[in-house]
């Protein structure tokens, strides 16, 4: 077995007494059901943290399962300032989709198998290996729970030609997963799918 914890874990890292009583029980559950390695990707590592990590006994991985960076965006403005701060030519991209009769619907659970084929293509192209099947069904499924995202997807004349999952959590929302095929990229899908999930998620 190898024990894992995603984006956490989720602790006042200032409060040193919480995080050793914390990494304790965390190793303490890890060894009674006998993994091999734990590994933790908390979301945001400051210098502090490596060091309170590494004298927990913990040590860097050049493996991640998480992204190494990813972009914050502020979303406490006007939509108008929001498109503003877009580079020109993503403006640009994002009012082409929109000309072309590009448009972004809600998924469904119908839609999920139409994803997932769209994301073994993006896979494909950018070279990364795509979670089976069932880990997007099930994501969908949480997405549903108690109004935790969204699932949008860009059409053309009826077909998708991309879609993502935003997934809400406090007053921050996360792009999970995103996928585009290799049809009609002409019409610059993903662009305008993007934007309708920041709008979304503002």
């Amino acid at each position: 077995r190898l024990a894992y914890v995603p984006m956490g874990p989720v602790v006042e890292r200032s409060d040193a007494d919480t995080v050793t009583r914390l990494l304790s029980a965390l190793r303490d559950t890890v060894n009674r059901r006998r993994a091999f390695c734990l590994k933790v990707e908390p979301a945001a590592l400051d210098g502090g943290a490596i060091t309170g990590m590494t004298a927990a006994g913990y040590r860097p991985s050049p493996q991640t399962v998480q992204w190494r960076r990813t972009i914050v965006i502020d979303l406490d403005c006007t939509e108008e300032e929001l498109m503003a701060r877009l580079d020109k030519k993503h403006r640009q991209k994002v009012r082409k989709a929109d000309r072309a009769g590009v448009t972004v619907r809600e998924g469904t659970a119908a839609d999920v198998p139409a994803f997932v084929a769209l994301l073994d293509q993006t896979a494909a192209r950018k070279q990364f290996a795509a979670y089976p099947p069932e880990y997007y069904r099930a994501s969908f499924e949480l997405l549903g729970a108690d109004g935790r995202g969204r699932f949008l997807l860009a059409t053309y004349e009826g077909e998708v030609l991309a879609g993502l999952m935003v997934f809400m959590l406090g007053d921050t929302a996360y792009c999970m997963f995103a996928a585009s095929g290799n049809a009609h990229r002409d019409l610059m899908p993903t662009y305008l799918l993007h934007w309708e999930g920041i709008r979304s998620a503002r």
